[in-house]
């Protein structure tokens, strides 16, 4: 019997006409399938408790998958069984049992296919990275006889960068299913998740501490890092797990480790996705790529503390280990990540005052400090008075950090907090400032500079021998860098085409400020 529709009908139709030997193509070919040894696999529950302490199942999983190797025995079939069909030794052919008869599996069986060479599971019943119970049976299955290829498992990410059209409508297709790297709405779900969740504590045990020092040295770190959530936090449904990279690193302060695995789980009833980002194990997580040891974390916190560039403290790890870290950037926005996941304690305060100073002395610190223009810096809104909420702001300003692990570079951040009057508080210390709204007068210096400019129009009114679009008409017999320098000189942007700087400077000379100095230029 053939589970095809088309073919049951044709042998439906066959029979009814009294052509009782057909037979569809599909039945014709097994006559050159090799024949089977009879031998039955028999699935060990020691494997499977290997396969859990490996993580490649969770104890959720592992029951179900016992509950159904009972189901098979009851029926007196085998559970798996591993079919020769032909083709490259890379690809192999497992058939499951199935109690259900369903549109999949019309015969009680399901062919669950493996491509080794891509690392590539197939299912009728799912998703090609979605997992179900059908492919656990046969990881089961290959675990026990083909072992060799769990040792080091390919990653699923697409390598090649320009996909085909008929790859391009598949990922389309499974843009429901395939939701990692999600998209920002997930991304602000996972974000929220995590700065209430996941939070690393201010004081780190020692032991831990120790046991991320000498996790390179003594092989300790784990290879598979695997969400540890079993049920959606949100909807208490089962999660879904897949693989992100085989290709992780992780940053220490003896080098760097090779070779890790990240995975993520996702939940297809509200679409929530988690990640690996326990610190438990001494390493923190940063876009499951790179990962960082706790150790490392806490010896660039004290090189900073000591005014040790983080520069210098990779350089002098790269000469001593003969090792390769990422862009030392990329290495400064995951400490930042690190910084940004951490409940810090701040119990500075002075000796003599305590937490309420009557002076404090101020310093400029250049490093926090950046050039914009000020006309790109949005005015505030007509009834701020000044009050900010300092723990929304640094909430903002953390989130923007721990989201640039999920952000590829060069892709737009939705997270970012630019500056503003109106949304950028300083930081005072909680037992310092009376409350969480604190002042912000940086906004009356722009209010000053408008009101002092519009006095200085309105003595001026009248004075103008020569109108605007006749001083207009003289820039633009000037040359373009004459006008770039005058544009800097207004203050207005001065990038772009001449025509563009000559209408800025058209619009900013409503001001008298910009009048008299375009006036004095030409």
């Amino acid at each position: 019997m053939c589970e095809v529709d088309q073919c049951r009908l044709n042998a439906d139709f066959a029979q009814r006409s009294g052509m009782l030997p057909f037979e569809c193509h599909h039945i014709q070919s097994l006559l050159y399938c090799p024949r089977t040894d009879n031998q039955t696999m028999t699935l060990t529950p020691e494997a499977l408790e290997t396969m859990v302490k490996n993580k490649w199942f969770g104890e959720e999983r592992k029951a179900i998958l016992l509950h159904w190797q009972q189901n098979a025995d009851a029926e007196g079939v085998p559970l798996s069984v591993q079919l020769t069909v032909g083709g490259p030794p890379s690809k192999f052919h497992i058939s499951v049992y199935e109690k259900k008869i369903t549109y999949y599996s019309k015969l009680g069986r399901v062919i669950v296919a493996y491509d080794a060479k891509q690392n590539n599971w197939h299912c009728p019943c799912s998703k090609q990275r979605q997992s179900c119970i059908h492919k656990a049976v046969a990881k089961w299955h290959l675990f026990i006889t083909k072992k060799e290829i769990f040792r080091k498992v390919k990653s699923t990410e697409a390598e090649k960068p320009y996909p085909t059209k008929t790859t391009a409508d598949q990922n389309a297709s499974e843009s429901e299913e395939d939701s990692y790297p999600p998209d920002d709405r997930q991304i602000a779900r996972m974000l929220n998740y995590l700065l209430t969740n996941k939070k690393l504590p201010a004081d780190l045990p020692q032991a831990l501490i120790e046991q991320s020092r000498d996790g390179k040295t003594k092989e300790s770190f784990p290879k598979h890092l695997v969400p540890k959530e079993t049920k959606c936090t949100e909807c208490e449904n089962t999660l879904c797990e897949q693989l992100i990279t085989t290709k992780g690193k992780i940053l220490t302060n003896t080098g760097v480790v090779e070779g890790i695995s990240t995975y993520s789980k996702s939940c297809l009833n509200c679409g929530m996705i988690y990640r690996y980002q326990e610190w438990e194990e001494g390493i923190h997580n940063i876009d499951d790529h790179i990962i960082l040891s706790l150790h490392f974390c806490l010896m660039v916190r004290n090189a900073l503390q000591t005014h040790t560039a983080i520069s210098k403290v990779i350089e002098i790890i790269e000469t001593t280990e003969k090792a390769s870290f990422p862009n030392k950037e990329r290495v400064l926005q995951a400490y930042l990540h690190f910084e940004a996941l951490t409940n810090h304690d701040y119990t500075y305060s002075c000796v003599s005052c305590g937490y309420s100073p009557a002076v404090v002395v101020m310093d400029l610190h250049k490093k926090g400090v950046f050039n914009m223009p000020v006309s790109e810096i949005p005015s505030p809104p007509d009834n701020y008075n000044g009050h900010v909420d300092i723990n929304n702001f640094w909430d903002a300003v953390a989130t923007e950090m721990i989201s640039r692990g999920f952000i590829k570079c060069g892709q737009k951040n939705p997270f970012v907090v630019p500056p503003s009057y109106h949304l950028w508080a300083p930081w005072i210390g909680p037992h310092t400032r009376s409350s969480n709204s604190v002042l912000n007068t940086e906004f009356e210096k722009m209010q000053s500079i408008q009101k002092q400019n519009d006095v200085e129009n309105d003595d001026d009114d009248g004075d103008d021998k020569i109108t605007v679009e006749r001083l207009t008409d003289e820039l633009v017999n000037l040359k373009v860098q004459q006008v770039r320098e005058l544009c800097k000189q207004c203050g207005v942007d001065h990038k772009g085409s001449k025509v563009d700087l000559v209408i800025r400077l058209s619009e900013k000379m409503s001001n008298r400020v910009t009048y008299n100095k375009v006036w004095g230029a030409s």
